[in-house]
């Protein structure tokens, strides 16, 4: 049995004619990727064009003709169009990037579970994806995009973002996740069945910005963390709020959780 690397591109355009792919397995079409681009120790493709539709599993590896092939990204424009689309969930193994346009316009689509392989997410990934209720980030370590502003370009508003227990501060404190709706699943462990089962909303804060103290709404403790992690304030909630203290705190973002819900919180000077 012979086996190498290449890359399968997910790359799909509903309601067109498809564009040319090198093969196709389970209904899911893939398309190789020289091995000149990485250091290849087995074959590797990318999922390309198709028409797809309902809930789809991707693989974490596919054979074909005697060679197995490790299923590395979502290629560019792989679901684009695709109204039918309710659910992705990727299958844990080596998919390291979603390329732009990936869901695209896919209107119906609802969850998105994406694996802990995942290092880069590319722009307008999820534009027009008005009825995404969550994505599922099953990194512990934040994946990066040179887009920032553009990777969530026209997705759900609504949308909540699922990460691992103990990487809530990590994703919280990127500008690739500023303005999103982040969660983890510490309390309630979270798949691709039920993705939304347990999400809380975010803290409400006020004032924000604050210089002097800030009232938190809430039923029980409440923390105040740096960027870095590091808990600094500490204080249990009474009658459904908190106060928290913020002298002495230099200026700048900080974030602030009770129980599964987050918020940050800029501190300025007076």
């Amino acid at each position: 049995m012979r086996k190498s690397i290449l890359i399968l591109l997910l790359a799909t355009l509903c309601g067109m004619q498809a564009m040319a792919y090198d093969f196709s397995v389970g209904g899911i079409n893939y398309t190789k990727i020289p091995c000149g681009e990485y250091i290849c120790t087995s074959y590797q493709v990318t999922v390309a064009p198709g028409s797809y539709s309902g809930d789809v599993v991707i693989p974490a590896m596919v054979r074909y003709d005697g060679v197995d092939y490790e299923v590395l990204r979502i290629g560019a424009g792989a679901f684009e169009g695709c109204t039918g689309l309710t659910s992705v969930y990727v299958e844990e193994g080596y998919l390291a990037m979603v390329v732009y346009d990936a869901f695209r316009g896919c209107t119906h689509l609802r969850k998105v579970d994406l694996p802990s392989t995942l290092r880069v997410l590319d722009m307008d990934i999820f534009d027009g994806c008005s009825s995404l209720d969550s994505i599922i980030i099953r990194s512990t370590v934040p994946p990066t995009s040179i887009y920032d502003e553009l990777t969530f370009a026209g997705v759900n508003p609504d949308v909540v973002i699922v990460v691992p227990c103990g990487a809530l501060l990590q994703y919280l404190s990127t500008d690739l996740f500023s303005g999103m709706t982040v969660v983890d699943d510490c309390n309630s462990p979270l798949s691709i069945d039920d993705p939304a089962a347990g999400v809380l909303p975010m803290l409400v804060v006020y004032p924000n910005p604050a210089t002097h103290h800030v009232t938190v709404a809430a039923d029980g403790e409440v923390l105040l963390y740096d960027l870095k992690g590091c808990p600094l304030r500490r204080q249990q909630a009474a009658g459904g709020h908190a106060v928290i203290g913020l002298d002495g705190l230099a200026p700048g973002v900080y974030l602030l959780r009770s129980g599964n819900r987050t918020a940050k919180v800029v501190v300025t000077m007076e």
